[in-house]
């Protein structure tokens, strides 16, 4: 198991007769409102999942012992670590036949603008700390969550066309290949 064990306690801790807020591993951090994200994220994607990314990193792999021998499962669960760390909702992995789908519970926002900021992160994120290559295209949504497919950039901008409006059962069904005549 490449999992290390996980103690919450004095992750947060906010001083506010000081007006500070310290988060362990990390010292200060600011406080801003979910919707702010919403606003900007359109504007600062890719860059700003790129950075929040590489943000997120260290917190991800200091919860695994063995990054390279990381299961999928295990990955996920160092995502929700430093996902719940820094105030940003947790994730867990789901696979549909080949499909890898990320699910992301209670995410600062499920707005299209958070969006675009998500597929940034995850893909840079699930990038650096497999060593793999990926894209991510929010495939599915409701008011809590987040369904992101990690794959290909061609696959997840089929995907992504496919699901709008129509759900997680279009973009799968549109990454199945075409039936060719017999």
């Amino acid at each position: 198991m490449a999992i290390l064990p996980f103690d919450s306690r004095g992750v947060l801790v906010a001083d506010l007769a000081r007006g500070r807020i310290d988060l362990r591993g990390e010292g200060r951090v600011v406080a801003l409102p979910a919707g702010w994200l919403e606003r900007i994220s359109p504007q600062l994607a890719p860059d700003a999942g790129h950075a929040l990314a590489e943000a997120l990193e260290p917190s991800v792999r200091g919860a695994l012992t063995d990054v390279g021998g990381a299961s999928p499962e295990e990955i996920a669960h160092a995502l929700t670590v430093a996902f719940a760390m820094h105030g940003l909702g947790a994730v867990s992995l789901e696979s549909w036949g080949d499909a890898a789908v990320i699910v992301w519970r209670d995410p600062p926002s499920t707005q299209p603008g958070f969006r675009v900021l998500a597929e940034a992160t995850m893909a840079h994120l699930i990038s650096r700390i497999s060593d793999v290559g990926v894209s991510a295209a929010v495939i599915g949504h409701d008011a809590t969550h987040l369904r992101l497919l990690l794959s290909s950039r061609a696959a997840c901008d089929a995907a992504r066309a496919a699901s709008n409006g129509h759900g997680i059962s279009a973009a799968l069904d549109a990454l199945q290949p075409a039936a060719g005549p017999s």
